[in-house]
């Protein structure tokens, strides 16, 4: 069998478009996760300026003008994180005549704020570290749940093969030889 020119050209033209093929299906798939990537290190560094906001709110020690500072910071995170946790139209035409962004149901992550925002006009109340506390952390797993981290670790590791998903915990770790230097933090579990 005598093998053509024709024959030859084809099967080169076979195997460039499959090389094509890969490649752009390897850059799409980077392509994506750079998006997502610059989307939550947005979403990230938005979430580290709200929670040291909260934090700086927590503290009772802090003068009239300084906590007044940080609400108004507070108020000002709360208007920027509209821009990751939409309002949500649910169907009832709730706020149809308000501006754009303020139309439909205040998202639950930004719930959370708002409250924290008004309970930081009171912190002479008696639950209020607690209660910031409980709103700072019910915030953070509504950040965490856009985020998905654990998802992320794998699917970083899938494609690097380089990351470690480990999943020890102190628990685990209190059979180490070395569980003595973390006790003293945690009491006798």
């Amino acid at each position: 069998m005598q093998i053509s020119g024709q024959m030859i050209v084809a099967t080169l033209a076979l195997m460039l478009s499959v090389f094509v093929a890969f490649t752009q299906f390897r850059d799409r798939r980077q392509s994506k996760f750079n998006l997502e990537k610059a989307y939550v290190d947005s979403l990230l560094a938005w979430h580290k300026e709200v929670v040291a906001c909260l934090c700086d709110l927590r503290e009772n020690s802090i003068d009239e003008d300084r906590r007044n500072e940080k609400r108004r910071l507070l108020s000002a995170l709360i208007e920027q994180g509209r821009f990751f946790f939409p309002n949500v139209d649910q169907g009832d035409g709730y706020g149809d005549t308000k501006p754009l962004a303020y139309r439909g149901y205040r998202h639950l992550t930004l719930d959370f704020l708002v409250a924290a925002f008004n309970l930081s006009q009171l912190p002479t109340n008696p639950a209020f570290s607690q209660s910031m506390e409980a709103l700072q952390r019910h915030f953070t797993s509504m950040v965490f749940a856009v985020v998905r981290p654990s998802e992320r670790l794998e699917r970083l590791h899938a494609m690097t093969d380089r990351l470690s998903v480990s999943k020890e915990s102190y628990e685990a770790f209190l059979s180490h030889e070395d569980a003595e230097i973390l006790r003293h933090i945690w009491g006798n579990s």
